[in-house]
């Protein structure tokens, strides 16, 4: 438990875009990283399980900061992947201190709808709530739907 009892967990708004791609299609993008084997490809697998439904991925992200500036964060997260339902991430290195993703799917309307939902956290108690709060949560929202509008766009593309 440690300085874990310091991090005051924020959960961010859940985003959701529906795309018009079967389940299948759809999850094969989420989960494309378990094919790269290559050793300087983003995202790379550091290690995975026999079945490939557990994995440690590092990846490299470029964010875009409140004002503008752009820079890429490194991060090293265990993946879960349960392929009837949805895709863990689960942050063991990077800038945050507490990083739970989780994207699921559902079919909807002939198409699969998908939600992303997260929650963050720094150390710091109340000084690490507030930071996350007023700087992290806007950067990561505003991730959220660019990561969304993203992998509709590749499995729209795609179908």
């Amino acid at each position: 438990m440690g300085l874990n009892i310091w991090i005051i967990p924020l959960q961010l708004k859940t985003a959701e875009v529906y795309l018009h791609a079967g389940r299948d299609e759809v999850f094969a993008r989420l989960t494309g990283f378990r094919e790269n084997r290559l050793p300087n490809a983003w995202p790379r697998v550091l290690e995975a399980d026999e079945s490939g439904s557990s994995l440690l991925v590092e990846f490299r992200t470029p964010v875009t900061g409140l004002l503008g500036r752009r820079k890429l964060h490194r991060t090293v997260e265990r993946v879960t992947i349960d392929e009837a339902a949805e895709v863990r991430f689960e942050g063991v290195e990077g800038p945050l201190d507490l990083l739970h993703d989780r994207f699921s799917t559902e079919p909807f309307e002939g198409g699969t709808l998908v939600r992303y939902e997260s929650t963050i956290g720094l150390r710091g108690s109340v000084f690490g709530w507030l930071l996350c709060l007023l700087y992290v949560r806007p950067v990561m929202q505003r991730f959220m739907v660019q990561h969304l509008t993203q992998l509709k766009q590749a499995v729209e593309a795609a179908a």
